[in-house]
């Protein structure tokens, strides 16, 4: 997912980001590989994305706000989705039906090198982002684990 799909809404005002998001593997890269292998798969994909960026406008959350250490990180859905497990309900219900089928599914289609590489890119993605001086002003932050 790119910045520009998230940029479709308009942020609302008085939300808060939630804090740290832990990244175990880069989403936008496993879906690239896939994508550009099998030509159905953004048939399934882009309608989840597009249903997200929906549930993210009407919940406040901007995944463009989160700290990143790596300009390709700057608007991912695992943002997205970090946000919408704290606020929304219909997205934890939708999430827990499709969300590891859809993930299966997509693992599927990769080489195992291939999923180490999604986690190697974001292992190095999260080093580069606890460089990040901290956002509020105060000393390191602590981090909250999510998964994504």
């Amino acid at each position: 997912m790119t910045s520009a799909s998230v940029a479709a809404f308009p942020k609302l005002p008085g939300r808060e980001i939630p804090g740290h998001v832990e990244c175990k593997s880069c989403a936008l890269l496993l879906a690239r590989l896939v994508c550009g292998r099998h030509w159905w798969f953004p048939l399934l994909r882009e309608p989840l994305v597009r249903g997200m960026c929906l549930l993210a406008w009407w919940h406040g959350i901007d995944a463009r706000e989160y700290p990143v250490g790596n300009r390709d990180c700057a608007g991912c859905i695992r943002f997205m989705k970090a946000g919408l497990e704290l606020s929304s309900p219909l997205f934890r219900f939708l999430n827990g039906l499709v969300g590891e089928h859809f993930s299966a599914l997509r693992n599927a289609r990769l080489s195992t090198a291939e999923l180490e590489l999604a986690r190697r890119v974001a292992r190095e993605s999260m080093e580069q982002q606890q460089k990040l001086p901290p956002q509020d002003g105060t000393a390191a932050a602590e981090p909250a684990a999510r998964e994504g």
